[in-house]
């Protein structure tokens, strides 16, 4: 969700009616603004991950350099696989308190956005990804 439609989603949240309810689901907590999280309660939900999850191993390919990443995404061909894998990706990032640049987390954004899309190609998705996502070092900050 980009920055504009969360703006634009605080008056709703704001000018929900007695007794209404706004359900929002986001798989990590660091996608949302903090005026967005103020006005929130949050439920921390857990799902089993998909069989597709394991088409690569997202510590493998944070840790991977950029040649590395291009080759590892070929396996990914299906829009749900690709939807689960950048996911997977966002939750390592935010589990590993990396705090990702503006062109990095809306490469992700706009990755999730995307990847609903028919008309979108997968392959360029995963190659804007794989090019602005920094290296996680041993479970480290990038340097």
């Amino acid at each position: 969700m980009t920055v504009e439609s969360q703006n634009a989603l605080l008056k709703s949240i704001e000018d929900l009616g007695e007794g209404k309810r706004l359900v929002l689901m986001c798989p990590s907590g660091s996608m949302l603004l903090d005026t967005v999280h103020s006005r929130v309660q949050k439920i921390q939900l857990s799902f089993s991950q998909h069989n597709d999850s394991s088409l690569i191993d997202v510590a493998t390919f944070t840790n991977s350099s950029l040649a590395e990443r291009l080759t590892l995404i070929k396996v990914i061909e299906e829009r749900r696989q690709l939807q689960s894998f950048l996911y997977d990706v966002y939750r390592l990032y935010d589990e590993q308190d990396v705090t990702l640049s503006s062109i990095a987390k809306k490469s992700l954004e706009r990755g999730l956005t995307y990847s609903i899309r028919s008309s979108s190609s997968i392959k360029q998705i995963l190659d804007a990804v794989c090019i602005t996502l920094p290296m996680i070092r041993k479970g480290k900050h990038p340097l």
